[in-house]
């Protein structure tokens, strides 16, 4: 995939859902391919199709279908009302808008299977009195042409939009993807992609410890709440795999450990808390909200899709999960699983052959050009070599990537402990070469986010970074306890509930600005085992490329180079802690 930045999708996270028009153009040619034979064979002037979803707030889609065309109608109608209305048996319907005063239709449901106990996708009304209402089959026939409308409007969207991919970025095409959601499915509270954090949940293996990561999120819901306070989204909460904080994840996740296929992990809550949710079906099986410590609107209804892909031997790998929040419990018609359940296949396949996954050629290219930057530094002769090396990696990593802010520091002894020094950074413009203290001081003094990935051997990541000014706050609730060398999001459990052990501190308080504004800051300890020789230290912009610093690709990448430069210093004499 060429670089290119992401587009601003801010204007794409909150607010309630629209049909998209690209989408409704499509439902308008397939009602019109399917019907319009029907009404020119029965002498039918037209006939309304309404679209929607029972027990969701999404809004109704109604379309005129004539002999000659197909056009959204201009008429307030409410999907569940009709459905109740036909469920009561009450014989007719009528629309409050657009029509004459008094005019009542038939209402005949499209199903997607027959039987009781499946659920309406759309509605065909036609006026009251037809001829053809009178005959069973014919009713049956118009019935299953509506449907089948319907589905081939969901399966072409979603062919179209993976097929097209018109985005400039994963992120922008993965955010339109979470837009289009309602008009598919009739999500109407949130959705969510969590994808895997290391390998050990790629493999689905039984004996490590796995991890999640929400990296994208949309809400159908509005920024602020009704005290103007601003509403939390989730995007990089990190979930475990098991345990009493995984929730519903982890409950889903070991589920599909035992038996790994695509299907739908349905959760409702037990009451209007939401603080306890049992498995649809299985009201013994009781797991609980990942993130109860947040201010929005409480789900009552959760989907989790595994999203899966196979090997080249046919196993399958676990990339993650989409996750779908409804405002209530309401019926998931059988089409409407089937449609979840081919988007989640694609998007398997997709997120599978991303970089979101893998290593791009431009990643592999540039983590050989370090390997050789080794051997040029260390021929006979060369003065300060290790310095020499340090400068030529970050001039690559300068000239070959849309890294904004780029520095290796290496480990060094002096009279007052060990420093971690900066030489030759790219993108710094508060300072230049800079020597920090490994251990801590007085306070955080002199510390940052670098440092800290040093002492704990583990790479951390502040995100949510705005700047007004030159100054950066970071709207981001991940606690550190070096005592306990634990990082927790107070999203999801209060950090004093974990232990009272040690000092909790806001991970924005390690951060020590090395440029006027930065989004996130992501620093990669430099190691070999439990031997630290440095750390790789990034900031990006909200624009920087999804390629270079979020998924498992980019962790991979840095990891790779963390350990090429490990065994850089190591022969270049670097003394590690």
């Amino acid at each position: 995939m060429a670089l290119s930045s992401s587009p601003d999708v801010s204007a794409l996270t909150h607010g309630a859902p629209t049909f998209i028009q690209d989408d409704l153009e499509v439902l308008e040619v397939h009602l019109h391919r399917y019907l319009a034979p029907f009404l020119i064979e029965h002498d039918l002037l037209k006939v309304s199709v309404v679209v929607g979803f029972e027990g969701s707030s999404v809004g109704t889609t109604c379309v005129e279908v004539t002999p000659s065309n197909a056009k959204r109608a201009d008429t307030d109608v409410d999907f569940g009302a009709v459905a109740q209305a036909v469920r009561a048996n009450l014989g007719s319907v009528s629309l409050s808008k657009g029509v004459p005063d008094g005019r009542r239709f038939t209402a005949i449901p499209a199903f997607s299977v027959n039987g009781s106990r499946e659920h309406p996708n759309a509605f065909v009304l036609v006026d009251v009195g037809e001829r053809f209402l009178g005959d069973a089959k014919l009713v049956a026939n118009l019935s299953w042409r509506a449907n089948e409308a319907v589905r081939a409007f969901r399966n072409n969207c979603i062919r179209i939009l993976f097929g097209e991919q018109n985005h400039p970025s994963i992120k922008g095409f993965l955010y339109a993807l979470l837009d289009r959601l309602p008009d598919w499915t009739g999500v109407d509270h949130s959705v969510a992609l969590i994808l895997t954090g290391n390998l050990e949940a790629i493999t689905l293996d039984s004996m490590v410890e796995s991890e999640f990561e929400i990296v994208a999120e949309r809400l159908f819901f509005d920024k602020y709440d009704e005290n103007n306070e601003k509403r939390d989204r989730l995007v990089g909460l990190i979930i475990p795999g098991r345990g009493s904080e995984s929730g519903l994840l982890g409950h889903a996740f070991q589920k599909i450990k035992a038996t790994p296929q695509i299907g739908l992990h349905i959760f409702i809550p037990n009451d209007e808390t939401g603080d306890t949710w049992h498995v649809f079906g299985e009201p013994e099986a009781i797991a609980k909200r990942f993130a109860t410590r947040v201010n929005r609107p409480v789900e009552a209804m959760t989907i989790m899709i595994p999203l899966l892909s196979q090997d080249e031997i046919g196993r399958e790998e676990m990339l993650g999960f989409l996750v779908l929040n409804y405002r209530k419990p309401g019926p998931i018609s059988h089409l409407t699983a089937s449609c979840m359940e081919s988007m989640a296949r694609r998007l398997g396949g997709y997120l599978r052959q991303s970089t979101l996954f893998g290593l791009s050629a431009r990643q592999l290219l540039l983590l050989d050009r370090v390997r050789g930057e080794l051997v040029e530094a260390t021929r006979e002769g060369k003065e300060k070599p290790l310095e020499s090396y340090i400068e030529r990696v970050n001039s690559l990593i300068a000239a070959s990537t849309p890294l904004p802010c780029f520095a290796v520091g290496h480990l060094e002894e002096s009279d007052h402990g060990a420093l971690l020094r900066f030489a030759h950074p790219h993108g710094f413009t508060k300072f230049g070469a800079i020597a920090l203290p490994v251990e801590l001081q007085d306070g955080l003094e002199g510390s940052s986010v670098a440092s800290l990935a040093v002492r704990l051997n583990r790479s951390v990541i502040l995100a949510g970074g705005t700047s007004d000014d030159g100054v950066t706050l970071f709207n981001n609730e991940v606690y550190v306890n070096e005592t306990l060398k634990r990082i927790v999001d107070a999203r999801m459990v209060d950090p004093k509930d974990i232990s009272s052990d040690g000092q909790w501190r806001h991970l924005s308080e390690y951060y020590k600005p090395s440029r006027e504004s930065s989004y996130a800051t992501l620093a990669t300890p430099v190691s070999l085992g439990k031997k630290v020789y440095g750390v790789i230290a990034v900031e990006v912009d909200r624009q920087t490329d999804w390629l270079w610093w979020t998924g498992f690709g980019s962790q991979i990448f840095f990891r790779l180079l963390a350990n090429e430069l490990a065994v850089a210093f190591k022969m270049l004499g670097v003394i590690p802690r």
